[in-house]
């Protein structure tokens, strides 16, 4: 189980992402699904996640205070992570609002390891280690005009990432929001 805050997209913005980022070279399966297209904003923890510790992070997230913003998606890039586990996301594009947000996110949850590069926000399209890096640049030239409307934000949201033969078979989505801010 994965816990994370995050922004979601409106469903016009999905369906765009969803359509165009196809590529008929690259299993269906290691796409993510349109309906579980998100824009991380800050990854807690990955495995069991008990009960008190979810409540404090949402104890600590409703103190988050912001005007609604708008933001725009740009562009995509990679990682390569450990054990070549590689992760094709969109980039979303800076902006005072968004760094403002993520910096406040941080300032509530000073538990998670700060990196050696700062997290960026994104939206994760495949994660695998099934994917080459050469199919990886490819991708980037390919989709690297990528552009969509900005959409407004007024809410962040936590959610809870699930694993297991229900999300493999389809029948689940991965993800599921559990409280979003502000209410």
């Amino acid at each position: 189980m994965s816990l994370f805050i995050a922004i979601s997209l409106p469903e016009s913005t999905r369906e765009q992402i969803f359509t165009i980022m196809q590529d008929k070279d690259i299993p269906k399966e290691l796409w993510e699904r349109n309906a579980d297209l998100h824009i991380t904003m800050l990854f807690l923890q990955n495995g069991d996640s008990e009960l008190e510790y979810i409540q404090s992070i949402k104890d600590r997230v409703k103190k988050l205070s912001f005007s609604p913003f708008k933001i725009k998606i740009e562009g995509v890039e990679y990682w390569t992570l450990k054990e070549n586990r590689q992760i094709l996301h969109l980039s979303v594009k800076p902006s005072k609002e968004l760094n403002a947000l993520q910096s406040e996110i941080v300032s509530l949850i000073p538990e998670v390891p700060k990196s050696t590069h700062e997290f960026t926000p994104h939206i994760s399209l495949i994660r695998s280690s099934k994917i080459s890096q050469f199919k990886l640049e490819e991708l980037k030239n390919k989709f690297s005009s990528f552009s969509s409307d900005a959409f407004p934000v007024s809410q962040v949201h936590l959610y809870i990432g699930n694993r297991g033969k229900e999300v493999e078979d389809n029948k689940r989505n991965r993800y599921r929001v559990i409280e979003s801010f502000p209410n």
